[in-house]
């Protein structure tokens, strides 16, 4: 389900404001970080469908912005809309959209458009495949996963369920509580595995082992 939210990345407050304005009068659900890593950081705690992406930043250049995008969600990083007065070659060969500087308030329009018509249009399942997030996962975070439920069962509490997102957060030995968000082919998770090395974590793995308790009972 295509939720139509968009994050931009703009450490230029003015330019951020204006382009939130004008996709907001399309329909759209807008947020913004003021750079690369305050982007990172959101994209981990919320859902987005489209990021457009200042590639000159502070603290984060848009090269690295992205790579670390990719990290945590390939198919998001697909639809990063660079935004640049210098088209590079790095921007070239991600194959991403681009807005050139200057542009038109339809130029960014369409150019979003696109970039959610190309969701629509992905000949993919939508549903979430719990075997998944177990293939995709190194034996030492299962075990780690295992290992918890061992000594306490740890406190998982769902706080969206759909056919193409669950968000929870679980809490594990450590005491705090992570937010992890499933969809139908990525994870994301508060802790540093997922955050910083783009891993299955062994929170994620809790809460599939938690859903399919759930739904055998």
């Amino acid at each position: 389900m295509c939720t139509k939210r968009i994050l931009i990345v703009e450490d230029d407050e003015t330019v951020a404001n204006l382009e939130k304005a004008i996709l907001e009068g399309e329909g759209f659900q807008v947020e913004i970080a003021r750079d690369g890593a305050e982007g990172l950081e959101m994209i981990n705690n919320n859902g987005y469908e489209v990021i457009i992406s200042d590639f000159t930043m502070p603290r984060m250049m848009g090269d690295e912005f992205y790579l670390r995008v990719k990290e945590l969600n390939q198919d998001l990083a697909k639809r990063i809309i660079f935004v640049t007065s210098a088209v590079n070659d790095f921007m070239r060969s991600t194959g991403n959209r681009l807005l050139e500087k200057p542009f038109s308030n339809q130029q960014l329009i369409q150019t979003v458009k696109d970039s959610f018509e190309s969701m629509v249009n992905r000949p993919e399942s939508t549903k979430i495949d719990l075997l998944h997030f177990f293939l995709g996962a190194k034996e030492a975070a299962i075990g780690k996963a295992i290992k918890e439920f061992s000594f306490k069962t740890p406190r998982v509490e769902i706080i969206d369920e759909k056919e193409d997102l669950i968000k929870a957060y679980v809490t594990t030995s450590e005491g705090s509580d992570f937010p992890v968000t499933l969809s139908p082919r990525a994870q994301t998770c508060g802790c540093r595995d997922s955050f910083q090395k783009g891993e299955v974590c062994k929170h994620v793995i809790v809460l599939v082992f938690h859903l399919l308790r759930e739904r055998n009972n």
